[in-house]
C-alpha cells in the first residue's frame, strides 16, 4: 500500500487558539448535571432556532450553525460588507 505524501500545509491559529488551556479530563465517576433548557440552547442554531444537524463552525468565535444558515449569513455579510469576518458582524452581538 502506498503512503500519502506529507502535507506542507501550515495552519493559521487565532490568539485564542494559541493561548487556550485545555479543560481537565474527568477520570473518576463524577457526574455532571445539565438542565434540559441549557442543553437545548447548546444544540440549537442561533439563526433558524432548529436543532443543530449538518453544521459548520465559525472560525472567529466558534459559533455552530446549521450549514444552510452559515451559507446565507456568509452571502449577506459579503453583499453588505467588505469584511470577511462572518460572525463578528452578527452573532457575537447576540451572546449578550
Amino acid at each position: 500500500m502506498e503512503q500519502a505524501p506529507i502535507s506542507n500545509k501550515t495552519w493559521e491559529l487565532s490568539l485564542y487558539e494559541l493561548h487556550r488551556t485545555p479543560q481537565e479530563v474527568i477520570t473518576d465517576n463524577t457526574e455532571i448535571a445539565v438542565s434540559p433548557r441549557s442543553l437545548h440552547s447548546e444544540l440549537m442554531c442561533p439563526i433558524c432556532l432548529d436543532m443543530l444537524k449538518n453544521t459548520m463552525t465559525t472560525k472567529e468565535c466558534l459559533h455552530r450553525l446549521v450549514l444552510i444558515c452559515t451559507c446565507i449569513l456568509y452571502a449577506i455579510v459579503n453583499a453588505y460588507s467588505n469584511s470577511s469576518i462572518l460572525c463578528g458582524l452578527f452573532l457575537c452581538g447576540l451572546d449578550g
